[in-house]
């Protein structure tokens, strides 16, 4: 009886063995393919931090993607990167910009012609927070008060959309000044020429360090001029002026003393996270693996525009808007990192240290 008990576990493992020897072991499935999908980044003119940033970007998906890729493309503004989405139906799944979405949902200008379709529009990272502000070479020019009269740079916008830090002037008491639109270096060169007496400069802020970086048309002024003045519009006319177009937080900020070259008093400036954006329509999937290959990468931005050097994972997913203007496809990421508390916030409110 003992010997026909130990025939049985002795038959099923010699069969076990012929039956390994004679089938191998199934191969592991391959991990499932993406059909190719290309998009394109819309961004600003070459030179701006978006135009660098979005160049960086399609740079990480040739470097780290099989399937995804991106060309990058410049754009006179994001407004026209977000009108291309409203008017082109076409382009709704496939373009990647800067946008200015509290703009779009504003209903101001042309945009009230497509407020309905800007509900759809989305936001998907932020890769540095802007800041605008004023500056003369005219020593007699302290104030709001001391622009009026005065030829002031722009830059360009839709038709009877508000530029809010030229409403803070003239809210701040500037009266008849005139506004002349000009890219960042044709102005600097204006305002070295006596073509205009007040520069609107850009650039991004570094809520790290608490300074100015400047856009390079702003860093060839200050870097080729013996005096530079800042002008600050009064405390809170931003604020006040952007809270009647439905900006719900503080778009105003200072830069203190020494934030910026031969800055020696707080300045006063217009600020908000610079975010790439796209229309919901753009799939769960491409979004995600965008957003993904910037945030693995997002250290990386300072390489190719220094106004990111302060960008990390912590400020990338600081989109200053409510949570239901995130695409999908972004949020599923910002929640696999444990940064999707962060969407609704700016680059000023619980700033990491």
């Amino acid at each position: 009886m003992k010997k026909k008990l130990l025939s049985i576990p002795l038959a099923l493992l010699l069969a076990i063995s012929l039956l390994a020897l004679g089938c191998p072991a199934p191969a592991e499935e391959p991990p499932p393919t993406h059909e190719p999908y290309e998009i394109e980044i819309w961004t600003f003119f070459p030179g701006s931090s978006s135009y660098a940033i979005g160049t960086g970007c399609a740079q990480f998906l040739i470097e780290e993607n099989s399937w995804l890729k991106a060309s990058v493309l410049e754009s006179p503004s994001p407004f026209a990167n977000m009108f291309q989405v409203l008017k082109t139906p076409e382009m709704r799944p496939k373009l990647i910009g800067y946008f200015e979405l509290m703009d779009a949902l504003s209903g101001l200008g042309e945009f009230g012609e497509y407020s309905a379709e800007a509900q759809n529009l989305r936001v998907i990272a932020s890769y540095a927070t802007a800041c605008n502000g004023f500056v003369t070479l005219d020593p007699n020019i302290k104030t709001a008060r001391d622009v009026s009269g005065k030829t002031v740079s722009t830059i360009k916008a839709p038709p009877g959309f508000p530029l809010y830090p030229i409403e803070a002037l003239r809210a701040s008491g500037a009266e008849n000044f005139k506004t002349v639109e000009y890219s960042w270096s044709d102005a600097a060169q204006a305002l070295k020429d006596g073509l205009i007496q007040v520069m609107w400069v850009g650039g991004q802020y570094d809520p790290h360090e608490q300074e100015y970086i400047p856009n390079p048309g702003s860093a060839q002024l200050l870097e080729t001029v013996d005096e530079v003045y800042y002008i600050s519009w009064e405390p809170g006319a931003l604020d006040r002026i952007a809270q009647q177009y439905g900006y719900v937080k503080s778009i105003e900020a200072l830069v203190p003393p020494g934030g910026s070259r031969m800055l020696t008093e707080p300045w006063t400036v217009f600020t908000m996270p610079i975010c790439l954006g796209c229309h919901k329509d753009m799939p769960d999937d491409v979004v995600y693996e965008f957003v993904k290959t910037m945030g693995e990468n997002v250290l990386r931005l300072k390489d190719f525009h220094i106004g990111a050097k302060a960008t990390d994972l912590d400020y990338m997913c600081r989109l200053n808007v409510p949570e239901k203007f995130v695409h999908l496809g972004a949020l599923k990421y910002y929640e696999e990192i444990g940064r999707d508390q962060y969407v609704t916030l700016n680059w000023f409110e619980s700033a990491p240290k």
